[in-house]
């Protein structure tokens, strides 16, 4: 029996192409540690990397981190193979609020007023380089009701907020709001994880890369930018791209994953 058939997800007729849809996370300083003080230039190094193996990804960013680097969010808003997408605006700092909210609400990104603001304020960090966004993912995967419902009020068409590794679905939310999950392995480990643990996370991504390539499954990645400069320079990164060239992918954005789902 095949996985069950979730109540608004969509019945996807067979794509006539593989389908990659490479993701990245992206935030502000989060803290004084190297790795984290130079976030912002991996996101360009990632951008790069991308652009001369002439495929596509979405960037997921906060706000605040726009904000604090207009001129690059404004240069990487034009490359033609990247979208700019929200990722909360400051990632839920600092962590007094956050931790107030998780006792009184039960939710890191607090009640739906606070969380509309935040969207909000997210906009208009992204007004500055004229773009507007429509492709979100909460930080720490944290969304819940009242953010469905705050994004799709704003006009969002993609939240990818869930993991679903091996089994790709196109679920409708709420009006024109659709879930696309993350299909692939979650590279976070990879930030604090020392030589021998990040050898057995490649070597179980590729395993799982390999098995859903045989299978033609559509694939959605999820890489820090961040994380493929501290596992190896970004050499893994440019393996995966490289793989799913190699299988004939077709790389598209989440916008644009989105707009062919959406159109069937």
């Amino acid at each position: 029996m095949g996985p069950q058939k979730l109540e608004h997800e969509l019945d996807l007729k067979p794509l006539e192409q593989k389908i990659a849809c490479v993701t990245g996370d992206v935030h502000h300083k989060l803290s004084n540690w190297w790795w984290r003080r130079n976030e912002v230039n991996f996101a360009r190094e990632y951008a790069e990397i991308v652009s001369s193996l002439k495929v596509k990804a979405t960037l997921l960013v906060t706000g605040r981190c726009v904000e604090e680097n207009l001129e690059l969010f404004k240069a990487l808003s034009k490359m033609p193979n990247i979208e700019l997408g929200g990722h909360t605006y400051s990632a839920f700092k600092p962590k007094i609020i956050r931790k107030f909210f998780e006792l009184l609400f039960w939710s890191s990104y607090g009640p739906r007023f606070y969380q509309r603001m935040d969207v909000i304020k997210t906009l208009n960090a992204f007004a500055q380089i004229g773009t507007r966004p429509v492709s979100w993912r909460t930080h720490c995967l944290a969304s819940n009701r009242n953010t469905i419902l705050v994004l799709n009020s704003l006009g969002f068409k993609v939240i990818s907020d869930e993991m679903s590794t091996g089994n790709f679905f196109f679920r409708r939310e709420i009006g024109d709001l659709f879930q696309i999950p993350i299909t692939m392995p979650i590279d976070d480990p990879v930030l604090y994880g020392e030589n021998k643990s990040n050898k057995l996370w490649k070597k179980n991504y590729f395993e799982v890369l390999h098995n859903e390539i045989s299978k033609e499954n559509v694939i959605v990645t999820q890489f820090h930018p961040i994380c493929m400069k501290k596992l190896d320079n970004f050499k893994t990164f440019k393996s995966v791209l490289v793989t799913l060239k190699e299988n004939d992918y077709t790389f598209l954005t989440l916008r644009e994953l989105y707009q062919m789902l959406r159109s069937r």
